[in-house]
Order: structure tokens, then sequence, then C-alpha cells
């Protein structure tokens, strides 16, 4: 039904409808009650308050005046919204392609792997030598250049200290 029933109207469907008042509606009961008077007037009466409750209710909405800033400010707000709708796809893709330009033209992942890799090979370089060691060694900017002069740099570029050019 449009509109829907009231919990009331539908107590009021029901009591003229349940005729053998056992809980339960069957089909016979349902038709009958539909074609009965009571149940007849009373659906009409639904819908003539309906329809009269619609017919106010334009009424009063076709008397207000819609001016030009009202307007404006309608459609404004409108395109406003489905603009924004509009554009989210379309932000999405750009976004998502940014990221993966980013990703793949700078290599991110391989500059990481690169970096810990110097840094895991700097840190555990000279394990079989004597010191000093990255990690138990520098504490201070001598320590420092203590460490770079005699391991640091060889980490880095190999012993060259016994080496020659021939």
């Amino acid at each position: 039904l449009h509109p829907p029933c009231t919990d009331e109207q539908v107590e009021v469907l029901w009591a003229f409808t349940d005729f053998n008042e056992d809980g339960t509606v069957n089909a016979t009961e349902l038709h009958d009650s539909l074609l009965s008077g009571p149940v007849q007037a009373h659906l009409h009466q639904m819908q003539a308050e309906f329809r009269e409750n619609e017919r106010a209710l334009a009424e009063r909405t076709m008397r207000h005046q819609v001016d030009r800033d009202l307007l404006s400010q309608k459609v404004d707000e409108r395109v406003e919204k489905d603009d924004a709708f509009a554009t989210l796809p379309l932000s999405f893709i750009a976004f998502v392609s940014f990221i993966a330009l980013v990703l793949f033209h700078l290599h991110i992942q391989d500059r990481y792997s690169v970096a810990n890799s110097v840094q895991e090979w700097v840190k555990g370089y000279g394990a079989e030598l004597e010191g000093p060691f990255f990690e138990s060694y520098v504490a201070n900017v001598d320590g420092m250049w203590d460490w770079l002069s005699t391991s640091g740099l060889a980490s880095v570029f190999g012993d060259c200290r016994n080496r020659t050019t021939s």
C-alpha cells in the first residue's frame, strides 16, 4: 500500500480479516475481507486521506516563491556535488599512476636493498680482524675518523695497503 499502514490501521485490518480468530489468515479469509465492506471502506478512507495530504502539501509548496539567488545557490550546490563525484575516478587513477611512476622510475625498492646491503656489509666487515668495529667503537668524531682510516675505507674500497701497482 502507498502510503504504508500505521500499526493501528494494521490492527483494524487484522480484526476485519481474521474471521475465525485463530491468529492466522488464510487465502479465503484475505479474499473475503478485501471484498467486504468494512475493509474496503477503511482502505478507501486511507487512500483519500493520503491524496488529500499530498494535495495540501503540493498547494503549500506551490505558494513559495523561488528567487534568483535561491535558484543560483541550489544549482551551484548541485553542480559542485556532481563535479566532485564525476572527478573522483579520474583523480584516483591519476593518484595511482603517480605512485606507480614514482616507485618504478626511482627504483625505490632497489635503492633500499642496496643501502641495506652496504650498511650490513660495513657493520659486519672485518669480523676476522681485530677492529675497530663500527657498532662497538664509533661513539664520537675521533672514533669515527679512527674507524674510517683503519676499517671503514677498507670496507668500502677494499684493503689497498698491501697492493702495489706495476
